[in-house]
């Protein structure tokens, strides 16, 4: 993932799988903290709010199954080896909530 997004992975979380079989799905989210005080109750200090995401699809599929990011009008049509990755701050280093 370093050498694909350019960032240093050294404080980055481990690795998230997530199989998603039909008619599964996430509600709209924003991944990132609200205060200092979650950030110590969900990671126990380790780890503060994420820089940057990506998401590397693995399969296809035949309906859906797109990954959509709709406060973005965004939605990428799942084919193997994609990855998508974007920035959870703004240029001030600021949480963007979009």
């Amino acid at each position: 993932m370093s050498s694909l997004s350019n960032l240093n992975m050294d404080h980055s979380e481990t690795l998230e799988i997530v199989r998603y079989r039909p008619g599964g799905h996430h509600t709209p989210h924003v991944d990132y903290y609200k205060s200092e005080e979650e950030i110590l109750e969900e990671t126990d200090g380790m780890y503060g709010n994420r820089f940057a995401q990506g998401f590397l699809l693995l399969s296809s599929t035949k309906i859906g199954g797109n990954f959509v990011m709709p406060w973005l009008g965004i939605s990428v049509v799942p084919h193997p080896g994609s990855l998508v990755i974007w920035h959870n701050t703004n240029i001030y280093g600021n949480m963007d909530n979009r």
